[in-house]
Parts: structure tokens; sequence; C-alpha cells
């Protein structure tokens, strides 16, 4: 969120408006439910890599139903009356709560924040498109991404297109890194032999290579020797990714059954063959809790609605989050936000 809002041009607020009419009707027309999520939850991301922004109270009481003081010496955020919440950064925890209770399509467009991520590509408030298919794996929502894709350039506001019929690239991680960055598979050696190689380590981390976090090496690798080949030509499809970064996705036979979608270099959308495991997500939680205290941010109590919900049960299902100002930014034929983006 900056500190003003950017005017757009006449032009790019009907063009804007055609857009999200026309993502709602692709969804609409194929079954899907629209549905409303709350934009602030009483629990922040637990994600090592996500920082919420955090929503506080002035001290100002307007009703007797508004929170009381907390007693003197509480410092528990659960006993912190000022302590409003915190601004999603996705609606995901609260779009499966609502698909527990549906079993069925939904989707919903979002406002989502991020503390920290300004830049080109970046802002700490955007839109976001998430939406569900229930009955589909990940490769099954591939499929309808490339629908969606081809519908979005062939509408009037979009400045680009795509040829019809046109099947996007899907490439597995493994396979990027060893075409790119030289490295035969994802695991903790490898990835540090190919650092090395590619002089991306410093001489303190190649003395104590093994203190390196996992995701610090691999995104290190990534970012540096792989991203910039992906979506040149087009959108693409990078699938499989290593169990350690599953984040919300099933983990089966040695791979994260996860994808992202890259054009022109920019990452879009990161999709998830979803895992329903109450145990297991609790575990991850755990971990993630861990990752944060190691990297000196705060600890974040996970969601206890949303894992009720992993207990009651979610439908066999994928579901994906897309960054709907980027999108439009490319279907413009923009290079930045700024340029399309009133935030």
């Amino acid at each position: 969120m900056g500190a003003r809002m950017r005017i757009l041009s006449s032009e790019l607020y009907e063009a804007h408006s055609q857009y999200l009419a026309a993502v709602r009707d692709f969804f609409r027309s194929r079954g899907y439910l629209e549905v409303e999520t709350p934009l602030m939850n009483r629990q922040g991301a637990v994600e090592l890599h996500l920082d919420s922004l955090t929503v506080r109270r002035r001290g100002i009481r307007k009703s007797p139903e508004a929170p009381a003081p907390p007693a003197a010496g509480t410092d528990s955020l659960d006993a912190d009356p000022d302590l409003a919440g915190y601004l999603i950064t996705s609606p995901e925890y609260n779009l499966k709560i609502v698909l527990s209770e549906l079993q069925r399509s939904i989707f919903q467009v979002a406002h989502a924040f991020r503390e920290g991520d300004i830049g080109q590509i970046h802002s700490e408030e955007f839109l976001m498109l998430e939406w569900y298919l229930v009955g589909g794996d990940e490769f099954a929502l591939m499929d309808q991404c490339e629908e969606f894709l081809h519908d979005m350039c062939a509408r009037p506001f979009s400045r680009i297109g795509l040829p019809e019929g046109k099947q996007f690239p899907r490439r597995s991680v493994s396979e990027l890194l060893q075409t790119y960055a030289d490295c035969a598979d994802f695991s903790r050696p490898a990835l540090q032999q190919a650092l090395d190689r590619h002089g991306l380590l410093n001489p303190a981390e190649r003395d104590r290579p093994d203190e390196i976090p996992y995701d610090d090496l691999f995104f290190s690798l990534f970012l540096n020797r792989v991203e910039e080949h992906l979506g040149v030509d087009g959108p693409e499809f990078v699938y499989d990714y290593p169990p350690a970064l599953a984040a919300l996705s099933r983990v089966e036979d040695g791979r994260a059954r996860r994808f992202e979608i890259y054009w022109r270099r920019v990452e879009l959308a990161n999709g998830y063959f979803e895992l329903s495991d109450g145990i297991e997500q609790r575990r991850r939680f755990d971990l993630d809790n861990r990752n944060r205290r190691q990297a000196g941010k705060p600890e974040m109590q996970p969601d206890p609605k949303f894992l009720a919900a992993l207990d009651r049960g979610l439908p066999e299902c994928s579901g994906i989050a897309l960054g709907l100002d980027r999108l439009f930014m490319l279907l413009r034929d923009a290079e930045s936000l700024a340029e399309v983006s009133m935030y």
C-alpha cells in the first residue's frame, strides 16, 4: 500500500472493469460458486516467507461489546484487545473453511496484503483470484489454467494474444535445475555443489553450508539460474517441487504435487493438489514456526478454524492463487504494476 492511490486513465478503468467481469464470467459459466470471505483474520500467515500486515486498535471503545483493556502484565496476543487481527496474505485458509462445508468448486476475487512486498511487480496490497477445482488434480487444474489464459487473451481488453489451442510447456523442477543450473537433483548436497560451482556461495556459507536453510539454498539457485528462462515465449508450467517446499500441497513419490505458472519471467500463479490431512498440516505448521524462530520472525498461531476444516474433510481437489494485477499487467503488455494498478 502506498502513501497515495494512483489515478489511472479512463480507458484503463474501463478495461479493468471488463477484465474483472470476464474473470467472473469464466468461472460462473463452469459451475463455480463465487464466495466472499473476511480480509482480516485473528491469525496471521504461518509460512516463513509470508509476512502479514498487523491491524491494531487505538484504544477507542465505542460500545459495551468492545474489547476490554488487558490485565496488568498481560503480554499474550490472544489477551491483547488492541490487536484487531492480521490482513490476509491470501484467502486460502478462509476458502478452505467454506470448501469443507460446501464440497463444491468455488472461487473468490479478494484483496490480499503482504508486508514489505514493494517493487516493479510487487505491491503490499494487490488483487488475487483463488479457485478450487473439486474432483481434479494438479494436472486437471493446469488444463483449466490454459483455458482461462486463452480466454483472457481473446478478450477486447487484452493487447496480446496466444495462438489458438496452444498448449503451454510443462517442465519439472528437476528438469529445469539440470538444464539451466547443471544440478543433478534438488537434494541439499546437489544444490550446495551447484551453488558453489556458479559462485553463488559467499566464503562464510562455503565453510558452513549445512547451516544454510534449505529454502535459501533452493531459491538462491532457482532465482539466479533458472527463473530468467521461464515463460519467455508464453505461459509455462513448472511442477513437481521438492517435498521441503510442499507448503499446503500433497507429497507423493518424493515430490510436492504443486506447480507455478510463469509468463515473461513473471511468477503468475501457484497451484496445489491440496493436502487434506490435518495431522500432517499441523506438523508442517510446527516446522514453519521453527523456521520463523530461526529467522528472527515472530511465531504465528495456526488458524484453528482452518485446521478444524481439514479435520472435517476437504473434497478431493486442487486449488490455485493467481495475481490478477500481474496478469492484467501482462495482458496490457506493460512492464510494471505502476502502469496498470492503482495500488
